[in-house]
């Protein structure tokens, strides 16, 4: 058998250092990783806040999709026409089909009279992170114009987007803010054609989407 010889045992000294050197993090390891992770977690919470806002405004954006769909659709098919009557209570925005009456298209007044009459339910156009607003900072619309944020929904000289039965339509923008209002979106509806345009507001620019 190997006899050990002096120099083969580690000093006390020597088994501190290594018993150092095998220990957990330090202080300073510890205060870095506690940062990183922090890093970490804020981005994760920013990057879900954004995926949130995103889902809610494409939701809303859906709905407003099957709305002016459906509207134009029956307006065709009917060979009359056919409006989504825009209003506000309380503080949200609600939207509704209506069909004309009496030939002379969807009035306030035959609203109100009960001659034309309503296509189904109202419809609530608000979701939990996304609403119908102007973006904030969006002072001019897509085309230039200025903006009003307090008219989030004008289309001609009201809040009624009508459909023909020749597919023409009430030329007008409804504008969709999401999360802190710094970002959104703007539905525009050509008189010519119907067609309607998807642009989104971010970063200080109006962007085209795509056609709803």
């Amino acid at each position: 058998m190997r006899r050990f010889r002096e120099e083969d045992v580690p000093r006390d000294e020597e088994r501190r250092e290594d018993d150092g050197r095998q220990g957990g993090y330090s202080l300073l390891e510890m205060m870095a990783t506690i940062v990183v992770l922090g890093v970490m977690a804020c981005a994760g919470i920013g990057a879900f806040q954004r995926i949130r806002e995103q889902s809610a405004s494409e939701s809303l954006l859906r709905t407003l999709e099957g709305l002016l769909g459906e509207a134009r659709l029956r307006a065709v098919a009917g060979a009359t026409h056919v409006a989504v009557r825009f209003g506000e209570r309380d503080g949200a925005v609600y939207a509704r089909l209506y069909r004309d009456g009496d030939g002379d298209g969807v009035r306030a007044d035959d609203v109100r009279r009960g001659t034309d009459r309503p296509l189904g339910p109202e419809v609530l156009l608000r979701q939990d992170q996304s609403r119908v607003a102007v973006p904030e900072d969006a002072a001019t619309d897509p085309l230039g114009n200025p903006t009003n944020p307090r008219d989030p929904v004008r289309f001609g000289r009201g809040d009624t987007l009508s459909f023909s039965p020749t597919a023409t339509a009430t030329p007008g923008t409804l504008y969709l803010a999401e999360g802190d209002g710094r970002s959104g979106w703007a539905v525009r509806v050509a008189g010519l054609d119907g067609r309607v345009r998807l642009w989104r507001w971010k970063r200080g620019r109006w962007t085209e989407v795509q056609a709803l």
